[in-house]
């Protein structure tokens, strides 16, 4: 199914081989059953790759024309917009997102009680972009109903001042699949609207520390 060389389409081969080993481990783990890449330039297949079932109980491996039940397809969209303008220097990774956005400014992480009483504390550091990107913001969505902070977003149609976030748990390295890729989407283009800035991002390109948001919040 390749249709062009990927050297000849501007891409890697061993570059590519990294992405088929690293997802390579999420079956092998047993994070994920099986998973399908493919990867195209110009309308052209570069590189196509699959491991493990598309239907474990039947042993039956994925294949290049499997179907998956895909949710939240405007997230990576979403992303690689932001990260083609931190390339241009419109932000850094590190940047709070109240910078862009001022409502996202004093956010509490959310302790104990119910959704009409709860008790907060503030977040020990501001919600950046890059935890956005990484799910670790602290942020949910309304219609999950797994934790106070979930009704709290129901309640009041999102939390538009002072964003009460979920408690991290694992020491916040855990991932919460949320509207933290909406929030993303409206930095990048209040950064586009306001003016790149001048200096260069090219010197921060080190993964961010380990330290996230908040104490830390989920999201």
């Amino acid at each position: 199914m390749v249709e062009v060389e990927a050297t000849a389409a501007g891409f890697d081969p061993a570059r590519l081989e990294r992405i088929d080993r690293h997802f390579g481990r999420y079956v092998e783990d047993g994070r994920l059953p099986g998973w399908l890449l493919l990867i195209s330039r110009g309308g052209k297949v570069v590189h196509l790759s699959t491991r493990g079932h598309r239907d474990v109980e039947a042993g039956l491996a994925v294949e290049a024309d499997t179907v998956f039940r895909i949710y939240s397809m405007t997230k990576p969209i979403t992303a690689v917009a932001a990260m083609m303008l931190y390339e241009e220097g419109a932000f850094d990774l590190r940047d709070p997102v109240s910078r862009f956005v001022p409502a996202f400014a004093g956010a509490r992480v959310y302790q104990q009680g119910t959704a009409l009483r709860p008790v907060t504390v503030p977040a020990t550091e501001p919600i950046r972009i890059w935890h956005l990107l990484t799910h670790t913001a602290g942020l949910t969505y309304g219609f999950l109903h797994r934790h106070v902070v979930d009704e709290m977003y129901r309640a009041s149609g999102s939390i538009r001042r002072g964003w009460i976030l979920r408690p991290a748990a694992s020491a916040g390295r855990r991932c919460h699949s949320s509207s933290n890729l909406a929030a993303s989407g409206t930095t990048p283009s209040r950064a586009t609207s306001w003016g790149a800035s001048s200096k260069s991002c090219r010197g921060a390109r080190s993964t961010p520390s380990s330290r996230s948001a908040s104490s830390r919040p989920l999201g």
